[in-house]
């Protein structure tokens, strides 16, 4: 919403935010994926996990630290921007993702 305009339809975001593989194509999806699924430009998380107990979070996490994601069962937007690629690779983002499961 942009001062109470809707920018997308409900239709457009349902289907950004809805994963559209297969379950083989996730899992050798490698470290890109993380067992997620895939949007139409977002990762989605589809398996509930000690973290997240409710699948439907959806995000992005870029090769230089930077990293949202949106969990819209709990109402949460959640942005790391280091520029520092070891923070996706040294257990940073990982350790972002469990701080922000325990708001």
């Amino acid at each position: 919403m942009h001062k109470g305009t809707r920018l997308l339809s409900e239709n457009s975001v349902e289907l950004m935010t809805t994963n559209h593989l297969t379950p083989e194509q996730m899992a050798s999806g490698g470290v890109l994926l993380g067992q997620h699924g895939w949007g139409y430009g977002v990762s989605i998380v589809t398996e509930p996990d000690a973290d997240w107990p409710v699948p439907g979070r959806y995000g992005w996490s870029g090769g230089y630290g930077t990293a949202w994601f949106n969990d819209p069962h709990r109402g949460i937007v959640a942005i790391a921007m280091t520029q520092v690629s070891d923070f996706l690779w040294n257990g940073g983002l990982d350790e972002f993702g469990k701080l922000v499961a325990r708001v």
